[in-house]
């Protein structure tokens, strides 16, 4: 029994560290530090029983009683998951851009991958990938005209202006948007009808000329084209949707084609063909439209022409030193040099005396064939894959002078070239050159390994002949910056500055170069400056500090002090105006969730109101309040008893082994040793939340709500939750039917528990408790008989223990 005692005041000395840690948490004024984000995550959250958040800080004792209690799941607090993440919720991140989806590789792209690898593309068929496939034409005067054309007239002159001003309009232009009808017929106002059938656009302007001047003298006439009929065509063979398409009149072959979807990649660009109604045929070669460099005009259609794309002729794939690498169609009489135009031209620089070309023989195998010259006579197979490699780029005649130079370049080496002859004058040297140290970089033996020999460029240049190193092929003359060779003299600046960083210590550079080298001071710069200076003295280094004033410098620049090397200037920002960058974040039932900045003596009930105040499902008594310094404080108090519980553990293990105990004894402390084992378990898996109790009376608006002690000041990283009002309370534990039942006011919870049956024989009354919606506890132990007369609230939660639970715990 002594153990067993001694194992339940262990419990109790921890639930005395607990409660401090949470009257220590309990309304938000201590100053300390914010919670790791990585850590700001509730590891248990139920939310199967209870429509409203709870405390997860319940009586350890209490919980220790029911946590075994047959059909209880422990309550949790129903909290968003906003609540739950990482603290700062200012910081979001941008969706990543979706990927392009690859283009499907056609057959034959697939062939020449399969053998030459890479991904080379066909030639020529991007032009149909764009979305205008309806475009009215750009037509010239022999354009013949026909119903459904619809044509702009406009007749303008000196007498038709002295008419129009006698009646009164003071105009000098007739204009007339008029469409062809049916019969051919164009009706105009002050001519009647005029059959233009088979008439041209410019054969129509001079008829119209003839018949307006016949009306006003000396009047100009002018007509175009401004809708043109829609005309039908047939379009088979290797496009996407062959058939009939729709296009306007004068419309070309691309139109057509790009109506019906464009030409696919086992179509031949090279022979489409189109057959008119007066059965000519012509072939069009869209080659010769993308890589000529003369005009190309392609035929316009009319009415019930036919297009027809055949299958793919022979591809040839050409690569390496052209602009176009890629796969093209090839006809039967062209040769190397057409291909080569095709890619765009070769490259300057390609081996003509070894071009290869890569076939499959008759009987499937694979031979190599070389030419030389682009004009070689050489006829083409289908799958025939040419390679054009560059020169060998292996010059041996030269000499480089690189490096802290103005001109780095390349020398032609001869015999008798040394180093005098490269490095001739300080002028070919940049600003601060090391003279005292030059490199000369040679490649030597049969495996050309390197070697570096040395020179001192200012003896050199004074005319030390020891100095003038003979040169060899391929040696690089290197002159270097001296701050390459030494360390540079930097000054750091710090804190509330634009730019903060290392920067250049140069000659007279002064406190106030340095902030506008930095960008300048932000509006948060504390006026007192802390310069911090390193100085080797005596073979040691010795730390010294200078302060200044901002203002005083500003005003006098005697006052303006000079910065040596390795200075550290040090300007802090204002501690007040760093709370004008604190936001919270509220959600829920308010009219405008988000975030929100707030100051010093911000309180929650302001928040609430910037927010737009609650609305009408909104549910005061329930409201959280997360706060990442309250995390601080629980995490290390929740520590410190699981290190007390452990060695408890231990100790009490240790006693149980003992031989002198009788069986009696050895059984008392092995139950003392499950009970400690239990709630140490229990305790590792309940991580906190940050969750500050709001527990108040009459939080029936928002005014009461102001003037209450939960109107607490509020902090940076604050996160609130504003429930809705729950519709039910519920029963968990030792009930005849543990449920969730519909809350009707003023309901005491004896009522409730009448509506489930009544309690359990194996309920044990007095370890019951009740969980309120702010996460208030109140237990059995604290209102005695009274308990059973609690007027019940939204969101209630009643929790009735086990008897059983109790002896087989031993407690």
């Amino acid at each position: 029994m002594y153990n067993k005692k001694r194992a339940l005041k262990s419990i109790i000395f921890l639930l005395i560290l607990f409660y401090l840690g949470f009257l220590t948490t309990h309304g938000g004024d201590a100053e300390i530090p914010a919670m790791p984000s990585s850590q700001y995550q509730s590891s248990q959250v139920n939310t199967k029983i209870l429509a409203m958040p709870v405390s997860p800080y319940q009586s350890p004792q209490i919980e220790a009683k029911i946590t075994a209690t047959p059909g209880y799941q422990r309550p949790g607090p129903q909290v968003p998951e906003f609540l739950l993440s990482k603290p700062d919720a200012r910081k979001t991140s941008l969706a990543e851009p979706e990927a392009e989806e690859p283009e499907i590789q056609s057959p034959v792209e697939v062939f020449f991958e399969k053998y030459e690898g890479n991904n080379y593309t066909q030639f020529g068929y991007k032009i149909f990938q764009t979305t205008s496939s309806s475009r009215i034409p750009v037509v010239g005067p022999e354009y013949l005209l026909g119903p459904g054309d619809e044509i702009s007239i406009k007749v303008w002159g000196q007498a038709l202006l002295q008419l129009r001003s006698a009646n009164e309009k003071n105009s000098s232009l007739l204009e007339h948007n008029l469409i062809v009808d049916q019969k051919g017929h164009l009706l105009l106002p002050e001519l009647g009808p005029i059959s233009i059938s088979g008439l041209s656009l410019g054969n129509l302007e001079g008829i119209l000329t003839v018949k307006y001047q016949e009306l006003y003298k000396d009047c100009l006439v002018a007509i175009a084209l401004t809708n043109s009929r829609k005309i039908e065509v047939l379009v088979s063979g290797q496009v996407e949707n062959p058939g009939y398409v729709s296009v306007h009149a004068g419309s070309t072959v691309y139109d057509a084609l790009l109506a019906a979807g464009g030409i696919t990649k086992m179509g031949s660009l090279r022979n489409v063909m189109l057959r008119q109604a007066d059965n000519q045929t012509q072939q069009i070669d869209f080659y010769r439209l993308i890589v000529s460099r003369d005009e190309v005009r392609l035929p316009q259609l009319r009415e019930k022409d036919i297009l027809l794309v055949p299958d793919i002729g022979p591809t040839v794939l050409i690569k390496g030193e052209v602009r176009r690498p890629g796969i093209y169609e090839i006809l039967k009489d062209e040769n190397l040099n057409d291909l080569v135009r095709y890619a765009g031209d070769a490259f300057p620089n390609i081996d003509y005396s070894h071009i290869e070309i890569t076939r499959f023989d008759a009987v499937g195998g694979r031979l190599l064939v070389h030419v030389e010259g682009l004009n070689a006579e050489i006829v083409f197979k289908d799958g025939d894959a040419v390679t054009l490699r560059p020169i060998k780029d292996d010059f041996k005649n030269y000499v480089c002078l690189t490096g802290h130079v103005y001109r780095p370049m390349a020398f032609s080496w001869r015999k008798n070239l040394s180093l005098k002859n490269i490095l001739t004058s300080y002028d070919q040297m940049q600003p601060e050159a090391a003279l005292d140290y030059g490199e000369i970089e040679r490649h030597q033996g049969t495996d050309l390994h390197p070697a570096i020999l040395i020179f001192h460029p200012q003896r050199l240049l004074e005319g030390d002949e020891d100095e003038n190193i003979s040169l060899q092929p391929r040696d690089t003359i290197r002159i270097y910056s001296k701050w390459e060779l030494e360390e540079k003299p930097m000054v750091e600046v710090c804190g509330a500055v634009q730019k903060p960083g290392k920067y250049l210590w140069v000659e007279n550079l002064t406190l106030s170069g340095l902030i506008r080298k930095a960008g300048g001071l932000l509006k948060k710069a504390e006026d007192k400056v802390h310069i911090v200076r390193y100085q080797y003295q005596d073979k040691n280094w010795k730390i010294s500090s200078h302060y200044a004033s901002l203002a005083e410098v500003e005003k006098n620049s005697d006052k303006d002090q000079p910065l040596m090397p390795l200075d550290r200037v040090v300007i802090r920002a204002r501690r007040d105006f760093n709370q004008t960058e604190w936001r919270v974040s509220i959600q829920g039932a308010v009219n405008f969730p988000g975030d929100f900045p707030i100051g010093k003596d911000t309180r929650l009930a302001d928040v609430l109101k910037e927010a737009g105040g609650l609305i009408p499902e909104a549910y005061l008594p329930g409201l959280v309040l997360i706060r990442p310094n309250a995390w601080e404080v629980q995490t290390a108090y929740r520590q410190v008893a699981v290190e007390l519980l452990k060695k408890d553990l231990v100790w009490q293990s240790a006693e149980s082994a003992q031989k002198y105990l009788s069986e009696e004894e050895k059984h008392e402390r092995k139950q003392a040793v499950a009970i400690i084992q239990s709630y140490l378990s229990h305790i590792e898996s309940q991580a906190p939340e940050g969750r500050i109790v709001l527990a108040s009376d009459n939080l029936v608006s928002l005014e009461k709500f102001e003037q209450s002690c939960c109107n607490v000041p509020l902090q940076d990283g604050d996160r609130i939750f504003v429930p809705t009002t729950p519709d039910f309370i519920s029963i968990v534990g030792e009930i005849y039917r543990p449920s969730s039942y519909l809350f009707q006011p003023k309901k005491k919870l004896a009522d409730y528990l009448a509506l489930a049956g009544g309690i359990s024989p194996y309920a044990d009354l007095s370890a019951s408790f009740l969980v309120r919606s702010s996460g208030e506890i109140m237990s059995y132990q604290q209102k005695q008989k009274h308990f059973l007369q609690i007027v019940m609230e939204p969101g209630d939660v009643v929790v009735l223990p086990s008897k059983v639970l109790r002896i087989q715990r031993g407690i």
